[in-house]
């Protein structure tokens, strides 16, 4: 009974390590506009919806954003724990021919 507890035990030990492994995230720098979904905020750069964790980005809806942080490949969409944010453009001064250059690029 022992050993079935210890071999049991073993087994544990190795899937959460797994599973520690799998989840591993990846520092990197993104440059995205942010956006509200729902009750969340993301960002959004010109492939890849990122759900963010760690910051208040209430204040920088609209705003493009270069964010550097810890990106974890999550369920429907990754998600990145902010740990620093700059401004690159406010909403406010991004124009149409603005927007539609970054779409082109």
């Amino acid at each position: 009974m022992k050993s079935i507890n210890i071999t049991f035990a073993i087994m544990i030990v190795g899937i959460i390590l797994f599973a520690v492994g799998s989840a591993a995230a990846m520092e990197k720098k993104i440059e995205a506009t942010v956006m509200k979904n729902g009750d969340n905020y993301c960002l959004l750069d010109d492939t890849t919806e990122y759900i963010v964790l760690g910051k208040n980005l209430k204040p920088y809806v609209g705003d493009t954003v270069s964010v550097s942080g810890d990106v974890y490949n999550g369920i429907n969409f990754p998600t990145i724990r902010v740990d620093a944010i700059k401004i690159v453009a406010h909403k406010d001064l991004i124009t149409p021919k603005l927007k539609s250059e970054r779409a082109m690029s």
